[in-house]
């Protein structure tokens, strides 16, 4: 029945009194498209049906025919969706636009939208009327969590990714458990006699004379770092080599730059 319907549909296309200027292949290409479209329509209405008359069923029936439920369930969606637009333009809007207007973000793109719409004017309006993301919030820098066994963690968030790197590198440096090393650094600061302004101006001055060195090698653990990452499973000697070698130059950027810091 399918390839009937493709006869026919190549045979007598519906855009005969278009301008001849337009290559008749893509007439045919927007037919199609739009014939594929309605029938996804119909299958997603379809869905609905059996999925409101099946109820607790319905993900069962469907791995039972070795189908994903979240998969399918976009053609309910999408069909949900064309119910509020008109009828003459979901079929050239196609499943993935269709879903884009189901977003919140997208919300006012739909009241601007007319039969005479294409899918490529349908995706201007989208962008142009678009919502802004909302801000997250952003987490706390401390926080403690507690696991399901009732135990508790802290979680400290560093936004500067340069100090913890540098932090982590002075801990596997160090030899220490975390919690003692943690508690030496505490420590250090505290035997200083001096206010916490005046120890935040001191280690910007101290970053100051010696940031041109961290960075460099800041930069060359972030390029090994890289490199290890790009060959978890070395395939020649030459990547063994490279790996081998980026290895090395981590760990000896690691043990200056804890010397530095710590």
């Amino acid at each position: 029945m399918i390839t009937e319907n493709i006869t026919d549909a190549i045979a007598c296309p519906k855009f005969s009194g278009i301008s001849g200027e337009i290559d008749e292949r893509f007439l045919r290409v927007k037919e199609w498209y739009e014939f594929i479209n309605e029938q996804q329509l119909k299958f997603g209405q379809y869905l609905a049906e059996v999925k409101a008359e099946t109820k607790r069923q319905y993900v069962r029936g469907l791995e039972s025919v070795g189908l994903v439920k979240t998969q399918l369930n976009k053609f309910i969606k999408a069909a949900e969706i064309a119910d509020n637009l008109p009828s003459k333009l979901s079929p050239k809007l196609g499943l993935y636009v269709l879903l884009q207007l189901g977003q919140k973000r997208n919300g006012d793109a739909v009241e601007h939208l007319t039969e005479n719409d294409t899918q490529l004017s349908a995706a201007q309006k989208i962008k142009q009327h678009q919502k802004p993301p909302q801000p997250k919030m952003p987490k706390p820098v401390i926080e403690w969590e507690r696991n399901r066994e009732g135990s508790r963690t802290l979680v400290l968030r560093l936004t500067d990714g340069d100090a913890a790197l540098a932090i982590e590198s002075g801990y596997k440096k160090s030899g220490l458990p975390l919690p003692l090393y943690l508690s030496n650094l505490i420590q250090r600061h505290e035997e200083v006699p001096q206010s916490w302004q005046g120890a935040q101006e001191e280690l910007a001055q101290y970053m100051d004379t010696q940031s041109e060195e961290i960075q460099s090698l800041l930069s060359q653990i972030r390029e090994a770092n890289e490199l290890i990452n790009r060959l978890p499973n070395p395939k020649d000697a030459t990547e063994w080599m490279m790996l081998r070698t980026a290895r090395e130059e981590r760990e000896k950027a690691e043990e200056i730059l804890g010397a530095l810091y710590f």
